[in-house]
């Protein structure tokens, strides 16, 4: 059975059911906001993901990973930590990356369709 090819809307991570949109003129805002060029962005406040819609599906689907591994970052406390190890950073995320992929069947389905 093939993948599912549609885009998530909301990803749970840990206890956060994070809000995904799909929304050129919100990147180019935050691209304006934070003075530097962007393709993806999470808000950890607003728990929403922003992702640029006009790439490719490939390079969407690669964003929405990418923003992704920053809310786990932030759910693992990651960012509080002052210079952690490479085992530190694995030891913290793997447990939440886990159980994401667990959780999120269809952001699983929708990340490995092939075009």
């Amino acid at each position: 059975m093939k993948p599912l090819r549609v885009r998530p809307t909301q990803v749970w991570v840990g206890p956060f059911p994070y809000r995904v949109e799909y929304n050129d003129a919100a990147i180019d805002n935050i691209c304006v906001r934070e003075q530097k060029d962007v393709i993806g962005h999470t808000d950890h406040r607003a728990i929403t993901i922003t992702i640029r819609e006009s790439m490719s599906e490939q390079q969407i689907r690669d964003t929405l990973l990418h923003e992704i591994l920053h809310c786990i970052f932030g759910v693992s406390g990651l960012y509080e930590r002052k210079e952690p190890t490479e085992e530190e950073i694995v030891s913290s995320i793997a447990p939440t990356l886990v159980w994401a992929l667990r959780v999120n069947r269809e952001l699983v389905e929708y990340l490995t369709y092939e075009d």
